[in-house]
């Protein structure tokens, strides 16, 4: 195997938000003793990956960030973003206008609110990242690569939301609820599997010798595209199913017992 992509939340991190020394150190051994490439594939801005990897680990690997919106180089120069265009902004912000005060933009680097203050939800966002959601006037959104977009909500308002999501009509953009209480609105073909399969050819490494580990919704397209998959112990069935095998949980440093299982041809 020459590139493992891991998902950071209930995959590499643990129940509290930690990646345990012996996962820690196992990785670092993979890169520098084994030659093999490490990308860390998440959700995340780049700020909640870097703040939750010792910086040992972090300097050693590469980054899909955003879903698949931005991939970093190990040395983190930028290799490739996908951004929303103005004009599919400006038609969100049209279908979603009730909520454009809940609504929060990232670009390569950074996380912005359109509201004066943050909602409760944005303070859960800015903790389980350690970074910070600056304030943005709308109207200079027009001169910030979007790279992501978000709507916050009250998880009992979940269906509604689904609802005019199902009711919104804008073909470049798709979406993912991969909190209870927020959608991501990312352009229509980027995904974790995508920024993979790029990263991959970037490298100039075959998609068999990859390996995808994950837990999530977000993760589907990545175990699938990747040439070996591994869901976590506490991974949703759909992720289970399209695995080559299950692993112990992400409490059970389950990313190192599944990455050994592997390389040993078990």
């Amino acid at each position: 195997m020459k590139l493992i992509a891991i998902d950071m939340d209930d995959t590499l991190l643990n129940s509290q938000n930690i990646v345990t020394p012996a996962q820690n150190d196992f990785l670092i051994h993979l890169i520098c003793e084994k030659g093999i490439k490490i990308v860390i594939s998440t959700g995340r801005l780049v700020d909640g990956i870097k703040n939750l990897l010792s910086p040992e680990l972090y300097e050693l690997v590469y980054v899909i960030a955003l879903n698949g919106s931005l991939i970093l180089n190990n040395d983190k120069t930028i290799v490739k973003s996908d951004q929303i265009t103005n004009k599919l902004f400006k038609e969100l912000l049209t279908q979603f206008e009730d909520y454009k005060l809940d609504m929060s933009i990232l670009d390569e680097f950074n996380y912005y609110r359109f509201s004066p203050q943050n909602n409760e939800f944005m303070d859960h966002e800015e903790k389980l990242n350690k970074t910070t959601i600056r304030y943005l006037d709308i109207e200079e959104s027009k001169n910030t690569n979007i790279l992501k977009s978000l709507i916050f909500y009250h998880p009992s308002e979940r269906k509604k939301i689904e609802n005019k999501v199902l009711e919104s009509t804008i073909p470049g953009l798709r979406t993912i609820f991969t909190q209870p209480y927020l959608v991501e609105f990312l352009p229509i073909d980027t995904n974790k599997g995508t920024a993979l399969e790029y990263l991959a050819n970037y490298l100039d490494i075959d998609m068999k010798d990859t390996i995808a580990i994950g837990d999530g919704t977000n993760d589907i397209e990545l175990m699938g595209r990747a040439g070996h998959a591994i869901a976590m112990g506490n991974a949703i069935e759909e992720v289970k199913n399209i695995s080559d095998f299950v692993t112990l949980s992400n409490n059970k440093d389950g990313v190192k017992v599944g990455i050994e299982r592997l390389l040993k041809g078990d």
